[in-house]
């Protein structure tokens, strides 16, 4: 049996034990890091599959920054497992050509989604006509589009087969009124306001959805109606800011000081939505605010001072 003395070991070292330890404690953590590396590697490797993904199929979005170019994509359509990218486009962002930050997340697009859109965009033009009507004060030959029409002109413009009842739904989750309701001028929300689509109030959502923008944004409770003097709404409160996404991470987060907000998201859960405005986003607000208090008898729950 061999046996080793002091006087063997590597200059340093005056135990042998002790070297070994040390010997075999750099060597775990090469492994370690090895291990790690091959990890970054992986990932890094997998990011690449998705973004290539993305630019291949969203390739017109990209050009265009026109959310109405982008395409159905799945997950799925990359050919790996789901589980894993998962993680990372709930994660990873990155800078669009037109300059804004997009969760890698809001590049797949469900049927849903697209009929969303396309419901929207022909709600953007009935707003457009909307304008011209109240500016040449010919509101009375104006009609707005019924969801069975809406229904017709989605066939017909853009080949999509929709029922009456999934329009109606689609419009809902928009928060955008019926058509009757956007008729009546008078009433909140005007029928010229071009809102965007309906988003959940989570830090996930604001980060993909919200803007960097001006302009005035709306707070919605899910799945129920406040009750009001004049009727009942979801909206809870109007407000205003320099920048959407930054004032929205605000209200999310710990130093938030309106309570009624706080309340709200953690009994029901809220939503939100926004309209972008360059300039003179206060007075937008003002204006809204006060055409809410004439609709439904007082300012909206959250609101606790007069914009």
């Amino acid at each position: 049996m061999d046996t080793f003395s002091s006087s063997s070991c590597p200059p340093g070292f005056s135990d042998f034990t002790t070297f070994l330890h040390l010997n075999q404690w750099s060597e775990s953590t090469e492994v370690l890091y090895f291990y790690k590396l091959r990890r970054i590697s992986s990932r890094n490797e997998l990011t690449y599959r998705i973004i290539r993904g993305i630019i291949e199929r969203q390739k017109r979005y990209l050009e265009t920054g026109n959310p109405i170019d982008l395409v159905l994509f799945s997950q799925v359509d990359l050919g790996v497992d789901n589980s894993r990218t998962s993680r990372l486009v709930n994660r990873i962002s990155v800078i669009t050509p037109s300059g804004e930050e997009k969760l890698l997340k809001s590049f797949f697009q469900t049927q849903r989604d697209i009929n969303k859109r396309r419901i929207k965009q022909l709600l953007d033009k009935e707003n457009a006509t909307a304008k011209n009507a109240e500016k040449s004060r010919e509101r009375k030959n104006f009609e707005t589009l019924t969801d069975n029409q809406i229904r017709v002109e989605l066939e017909k413009e853009y080949g999509l087969s929709l029922s009456r009842h999934s329009v109606g739904h689609c419009r809902k989750d928009m928060g955008i009124p019926s058509a009757k309701r956007r008729l009546s001028g008078y009433k909140y929300p005007p029928l010229a306001a071009n809102f965007s689509m309906i988003h959940s109030l989570t830090l996930e959502d604001v980060l993909k959805n919200a803007p960097q923008g001006a302009g005035v944004y709306e707070f919605r409770v899910k799945s129920k109606e406040i009750e009001y003097p004049n009727g009942k709404t979801p909206v809870v409160y109007i407000g205003s800011t320099k920048n959407i996404k930054k004032r929205l991470r605000e209200h999310l987060g710990k130093n938030s000081k309106n309570g009624h907000i706080k309340g709200f998201l953690k009994k029901t859960g809220c939503c939100f939505r926004y309209i972008q405005f360059s300039k003179n986003w206060k007075e937008e607000e003002r204006r809204l605010y006060e055409l809410f208090v004439a609709t439904y008898g007082r300012p909206p729950k959250c609101n606790r001072v007069r914009p």
